[in-house]
């Protein structure tokens, strides 16, 4: 959007009083033509603005879709700009909740980007909608701050808006009943006027002052005001803006009981009256020709006048009701969206939170766990050593028992072996003996051998149950029970030692033992000549006890 469409659009919307039949339509136009949300926007507006007396209903129309439009404009300097020219509209229509709204909008991008002068502009502006719905102190405080504000501007400027800002902080302390401060800022306001070259404002001042002063039934004094404030507004041909002095002077007349002196005052308001078809002048000329005729005992103009005024005035409280229920339903809706928002919003905190705890829960779970885990893979990793460990030292253990039977069984068989030869040769040296020497010889050479024979099957015996503990009971169970010389011939076999060692543990000849196999193959139901005795005797007694 170029310099010169802003300006065009601005320039409308602050003249729009001024404007005929010709420029609404020239406005219609733009408003639908527009290529620029911000043109298109400004348009609306303007439009809205002129209609929210004369017909709200199509005053509403206008602002219809204007979300929408503002939406568009890419620029939020610009936005801030239609967001407070819209403020002024809902303000104008008796919004005060929406306008507010829309102010507070403007004022945050501002506030947002730095520019301090538009945030006094709309401090102002807040406190005038403040005021309007009667909350005097916040409005007040808004006011106050907007003239802390003021020294952002050039000296003319600062007195111009100073001026403007006086008026309405002395409107609001009149409102509070506050009246002596009320004249102060009015006073000042005159003084910033005159500073500035203000006449409009100066006049204004000069006729709240005289409000107060006739609420004081100061007369002379409220009249010198009235007086001043026409003369003013009468050299800047502000008529319109003429009307509320003119009933301050007539009512002056009439409070003096000089009513016919107020009769031209009031003839110059009912003029402008005509020209301004607005319910508020209305109201306020029937009313002031009530009191006129009431004054004068005329009492049947004076019922005319008093109904036109009440019909006026319930037009007026309508109208304000309207805006009210406008207002009630607005922020209804806001209401309801602040809500649904803040109901939107605990449930995502509520999700939020859940799952924060969720997920904390979890972390500590899975550190437990884990830790569980570690103890319990540390607990195994122990057992398992510990087992291992006791693998080791039984095996080592068997290792040494085996090492240890074997040992003591070739010193059996070395010990036998040398028995049976000095045997042998006792036997042979007996021939040369007497007979009694040769018994006696026999008797030694028999105890030698059932000695060495006790002896060497006890001390087998006991290491190889140490080593197979269970080997008796295994082959037992499978083949039944066992004879102690098949007993002693299977332990021997499972020694894996041959014919001529186990004939020289037992004293037996080799082919008794041959004999003995063979009839424990038998018992042991050995048929297949291709099983070793010897292995098949191995098998059994595995598991070993330590």
């Amino acid at each position: 959007m170029n310099i010169k469409s802003i300006f065009l659009a601005l320039l409308l919307f602050y003249s729009l009083p001024f404007y005929g039949k010709e420029n609404i339509d020239s406005l219609v136009v733009v408003a639908n033509t527009a290529a620029s949300p911000i043109d298109k926007s400004l348009s609306l507006l303007e439009l809205a603005n002129f209609y929210a007396f004369s017909s709200p209903e199509r005053s509403f129309e206008y602002t219809e879709n204007l979300e929408a439009v503002i939406e568009s404009i890419d620029d939020p300097l610009e936005r801030a700009k239609v967001f407070s020219k819209y403020g002024y509209v809902l303000f104008s229509r008796n919004q005060f909740v929406k306008a507010t709204e829309k102010y507070l909008l403007s004022r945050k991008i501002y506030e947002d980007y730095g520019v301090e002068k538009e945030l006094v502009l709309l401090d102002n502006n807040l406190g005038l909608v403040y005021e309007r719905k009667g909350e005097y102190p916040r409005a007040i405080a808004l006011f106050k701050r907007a003239y802390k504000g003021l020294d952002n501007f050039s000296h003319h400027r600062k007195h111009q808006l100073r001026a403007s800002v006086c008026l309405n902080l002395g409107s609001a302390m009149q409102g509070l009943d506050s009246l002596e401060k009320a004249r102060a800022y009015y006073l000042e306001a005159i003084r910033s006027a005159e500073i500035s070259q203000m006449l409009l404002p100066k006049a204004k001042a000069l006729h709240n002052l005289g409000n107060l002063s006739f609420a004081h039934q100061e007369y002379p004094e409220a009249k010198n005001y009235f007086e001043q404030a026409l003369f003013l507004k009468d050299s800047l041909r502000q008529n319109k803006s003429m009307f509320s002095d003119l009933v301050g002077m007539a009512r002056y007349y009439i409070a003096i009981d000089s009513p016919y002196y107020a009769l031209p005052y009031i003839e110059k308001a009912t003029l402008i009256t005509l020209e301004n078809d607005h319910p508020y002048y209305q109201q306020d000329i029937h009313l002031l020709k009530h009191s006129f005729y009431e004054k004068t005992n005329q009492v049947d103009s004076a019922l005319l006048e008093y109904k036109a005024y009440k019909q006026y005035s319930d037009e007026l409280i309508r109208s304000e009701q309207t805006g009210v229920v406008s207002n009630l339903m607005y922020q209804y809706e806001l209401d309801k969206k602040a809500d649904r928002e803040r109901e939107a919003n605990e449930r995502w905190r509520m999700l939020l939170y859940g799952g924060i705890f969720f997920l904390i829960g979890l972390i500590l779970f899975l550190i437990l766990l884990g830790l569980l885990q570690r103890q319990k893979t540390k607990k195994v990793q122990e057992e398992k050593q510990r087992i291992q460990a006791e693998k080791e030292l039984v095996e080592q253990q068997l290792d040494f028992k085996n090492k240890e039977l074997v040992s003591n069984v070739t010193h059996l068989v070395q010990k036998n072996e040398l028995i049976n030869v000095v045997s042998q040769q006792l036997f042979d040296f007996k021939s040369g003996l007497r007979m009694d020497q040769r018994r006696k010889l026999a008797s030694i050479i028999e105890n030698l051998q059932d000695i060495n024979n006790d002896e060497a099957w006890e001390e087998f015996s006991l290491r190889f149950n140490a080593v197979h503990s269970n080997f008796y009971q295994s082959l037992e169970d499978r083949h039944g029970k066992l004879t102690s010389n098949e007993r002693k011939l299977s332990a021997l076999l499972r020694m894996d030692m041959n014919t001529k060692e186990i004939s020289a543990i037992t004293g037996q000849s080799p082919k008794a033992i041959e004999v003995a196999r063979t009839r424990l193959r038998k018992k042991l139901e050995i048929d297949n000549t291709e099983i070793n005795l010897t292995s098949y005797l191995q098998a059994f007694g595995q598991e070993t006890t330590v």
